[in-house]
């Protein structure tokens, strides 16, 4: 369900980091307000080299 409203999600960039510690690249964080079972809250996930990593 949360597909059909990820465009109107907010994006945000933020840093990977390597083993090393050193940022080697910027992924993209989104967040989207909604609810599941009459719960509110953000749902967000985060997109690396093309890849969702997390959600």
């Amino acid at each position: 369900m949360v597909d059909n409203y990820a465009g109107n999600a907010t994006k945000f960039s933020i840093p990977t980091k390597g083993p090393s510690g050193v940022v080697i690249r910027q992924s993209d964080l989104y967040q989207l307000e909604g609810s599941l079972n009459g719960k509110t809250g953000v749902f967000e996930w985060i997109v690396d080299q093309g890849q969702v990593t997390h959600r």
